[in-house]
């Protein structure tokens, strides 16, 4: 993950990233999730990502929001599903799972 935080810092130096330019928007919270859930949400979405993800440690699960329409998030939901497509890339799917127990390591 180093390298790519690297190239991503010197490419936005030069030029600021868009709502446009995010596919997903990922939080890992072990702790006061109501501000992922409630104010980074709200950023978020008035800001135009379309799809945001909250991985709660605490609770050991997967929240998911996206179908941005008029600022608001249409979709919220606790992921219970195994396989997860990013909304803008349907064709990529991940294990909700795994995701969750990469987070814990």
């Amino acid at each position: 993950m180093q390298p790519l935080t690297k190239i991503l810092n010197r490419l936005y130096k030069r030029v600021r990233p868009t709502a446009d330019d995010v596919y997903l928007m990922i939080e890992v919270g072990n702790s006061k999730p109501e501000r992922d859930t409630e104010i980074k949400r709200e950023l978020y979405a008035r800001h135009g990502i379309q799809e945001y993800w909250v991985f709660d440690l605490i609770a050991q699960e997967l929240r998911v929001f996206r179908n941005l329409q008029d600022g608001n998030y249409q979709v919220d939901i606790v992921w219970k599903s195994r396989a997860i497509a990013l909304q803008a890339i349907p064709q990529i799917q991940l294990d909700a799972n795994e995701l969750i127990a990469l987070m814990n390591e």
